[in-house]
């Protein structure tokens, strides 16, 4: 090939010196060409091979793994490393993987930032001014140094598309500055009883900011106490003002809107040491009952919201199953209908035929006249009391709003 377009381009007038540089060249770009070709249908077969993988593996997700417990009734078995169900009313743990070991907790940090955030109100149109410190390896912002943000875009920010610059920001900007609120943070996990809950930082990107699947489950119940805080995490997606520029962003926890799970409160994490991570405040639509799960350490993203919804439905039909005939059945009184004999109903019909009245009207009345002393000790028996219904949870229900 090489001799050939070395003759070629001789024919076309070039000295044979730069014939033959010439056709190197061409030789080579050539070879380049092919090389990057073959590597561009290497990545799009590998990119295709994911895809069938991932999309196997998310329809394996929607079916729920079951286990046997210790005393034989199946429990759950999640598909990540850690989790519980816990039942913010009665304070009760129905279930637990490793619930009380500390693990890394990725952005679900962002929980307590934002109560110690709001512990000092500030105006929300108040300006903030985003520094280089805010941005520097934020992993994923919105944020440019020297933009200016309103105080309430970055409460959007930092809870919608957890924005780690966000985070930042609020903190470098408040009271005592970072450091005092990094502080401010670990000793309101100690106030809250969260004995192994502690932070390095604000944003989740340390990976020393630890905390047990328990201690977060008690997190978001107090937390989702704020209407402020479950305001901000049920907004699906909101318009903010960086600068100039009007941006949109979207909320990361994706149970928000179905309709097979009612979300109170919710806030997704992922860092390589954590693997993905959800800590949520959730009810089934028909049974209403309020549980905190969580699920920490999963390995892909969609298996976080796939194992709360398999454990809140778990837990749902476990309480049923749980419920003692006292509470899922009302006794009601037992009347013993007396029936007339068989030969008091031919009597009957004897009679009719005899005085031409209708057969059928005969023999109502034989069955009113043979049972008139029931019915008459059944009116005079007292109505059964009402029975109160009180579904828990729904007090932690709010109203979004902004502020």
């Amino acid at each position: 090939m090489k001799a050939s377009l070395i003759a070629l381009l001789f024919v076309a007038g070039l000295p044979t010196a730069e014939a033959e540089t010439s056709a190197r060249s061409t030789s080579d770009s050539t070879i380049e060409c092919a090389r990057k070709n073959v590597q561009r249908r290497g990545r799009v077969r590998r990119r295709r091979g994911r895809s069938r993988a991932q999309q196997q593996m998310v329809l394996s997700l929607e079916q729920p793994k079951l286990k046997t417990g210790p005393d034989g009734s199946l429990i759950p078995e999640i598909r990540a490393a850690a989790g519980v169900i816990y039942d913010p009313t009665s304070g009760e743990r129905l279930w637990g993987e490793r619930a009380d070991e500390s693990r890394p907790i990725a952005s679900i940090t962002k929980v307590m930032s934002l109560l110690v955030a709001l512990e000092h109100p500030r105006d929300a149109n108040e300006l903030v001014v985003i520094d280089r410190t805010d941005t520097r390896q934020a992993s994923k912002t919105r944020l440019r140094p020297r933009a200016e943000v309103r105080y309430g875009d970055l409460l959007r920010l930092a809870v919608i598309s957890s924005d780690n610059a966000a985070v930042r920001a609020i903190a470098r900007t408040s009271p005592g500055g970072a450091q005092s609120f990094v502080a401010r943070m670990n000793e309101r996990a100690r106030e809250l009883g969260l004995t192994t809950m502690h932070f390095e930082e604000p944003t989740g990107l340390d990976h020393h900011n630890v905390s047990s699947p328990a201690d977060l489950a008690r997190l978001m119940s107090f937390a989702a106490r704020d209407e402020r805080i479950t305001s901000l995490m049920l907004t699906q997606e909101a318009t903010i003002q960086v600068g100039k520029r009007t941006t949109t962003i979207h909320n990361t926890d994706r149970l928000l809107g179905r309709s097979d799970i009612r979300v109170f409160a919710g806030k997704t994490g992922y860092i390589d040491e954590a693997g993905h991570c959800f800590a949520s405040l959730v009810a089934d639509p028909v049974d209403g009952r309020t549980k905190a799960v969580v699920v920490l350490g999963a390995n892909v993203r969609p298996a976080v919201f796939a194992e709360t919804r398999h454990l809140l439905r778990w837990a749902t039909s476990s309480a049923k199953r749980e419920l003692s005939p006292e509470e899922t059945e009302i006794a009601l009184p037992t009347v013993e209908a007396a029936l007339p004999s068989v030969d008091a109903v031919v009597a009957a019909v004897e009679a009719a035929k005899l005085a031409e009245t209708p057969v059928l009207d005969a023999i109502d009345r034989s069955v009113a006249i043979a049972t008139s002393a029931e019915a008459t000790q059944l009116a005079e028996q007292p109505e059964p009391q009402g029975l109160d219904v009180e579904r828990s949870g729904d007090s932690l229900g709010c109203t979004p709003k902004l502020f």
